[in-house]
């Protein structure tokens, strides 16, 4: 798990702070800042909620690329899962367990993708706002 953690750790850091640097340099995060609040009342209540969005797809995209990792992993370390079945369902050329494996996972990224997408709609502030 550290392995694939390592490697997207700091793809998903950037990604926020880049978020955050945008929510930060917004007119309503101004508007907060001239209305005399504190700084850590802008940056928990302004511009987090606003950059948690793009933090949540990223993580849940890189969360799909741990899935698919996970298969090389086990390869190597030799863990027993589902990706190491996978390698020795090709290997022994067993074809019902190779598409089901492969089904698996495309069902998953896709299930995956969906909720990443609609609880990305729901963390934004904006959606929240009757109009």
């Amino acid at each position: 798990m550290a392995t694939l953690v390592i490697v997207i750790f700091p793809y998903v850091a950037r990604m926020v702070r880049a978020a955050m640097i945008e929510a930060l340099e917004s007119d309503y995060v101004e508007m907060a800042r001239l209305k005399g609040l504190k700084r850590w009342r802008v940056m928990l209540m302004h511009a987090l909620p606003n950059a948690a969005a793009p933090g949540i797809q990223v993580i849940g995209l890189n969360f799909l690329y741990l899935a698919g990792g996970i298969v090389v992993v086990e390869y190597v370390y030799n863990f027993p899962g589902v990706g190491l079945a996978l390698v020795n369902a090709v290997q022994n050329r067993d074809v019902p367990t190779i598409q089901f494996i492969v089904v698996v996972l495309a069902a998953f990224y896709v299930v995956m993708n969906i909720t990443t997408d609609v609880v990305a709609l729901l963390a934004t502030p904006r959606r929240r706002v009757a109009r």
